[in-house]
């Protein structure tokens, strides 16, 4: 059975938010994504992978595509990409994630970065980056 995921790509002006995983490196540069709990409608997913991930509140401009991939250990995902809009104030900011995921606790260091060159996002996290 798949399961949907949401990916957020959230832009102020011409800057995407992006974010580190603090003290790994390696999980590299990252947008909010995660998996939908049983029930929810994917703006609702979003939504709430926004503030537990980021700790800010977006609106949908549109979906711009979507993914069906094995996801690791997890299964397969059915993921949805949305282009997302935020006044969000604050240029750089460490939020700790909260929520019941895998990721409850981590701390991510949030920052907007401009759009253009294309940042380099972990993963296929970066799929329809291009579409922005």
């Amino acid at each position: 059975m798949k399961r949907l995921r949401a990916v957020a790509y959230v832009t102020r002006g011409d800057e995407l938010l992006v974010f580190e995983q603090r003290g790994d490196p390696a999980a590299g540069l990252q947008v909010p994504a995660g998996r939908l709990d049983e029930g929810e409608s994917l703006h609702e997913g979003l939504a709430r992978e926004l503030d537990e991930e980021a700790g800010i509140r977006a609106r949908v401009v549109r979906e711009l595509g979507q993914l069906t991939r094995r996801h690791g250990r997890h299964g397969v995902y059915e993921s949805h990409y949305f282009h997302c809009e935020t006044d969000e104030p604050r240029d750089r900011w460490d939020h700790e994630v909260h929520g019941k995921g895998d990721d409850r606790g981590l701390v991510f260091a949030c920052r907007f970065v401009p759009r253009k060159p294309l940042p380099r996002l972990a993963g296929r996290q970066g799929e329809f980056l291009h579409l922005l």
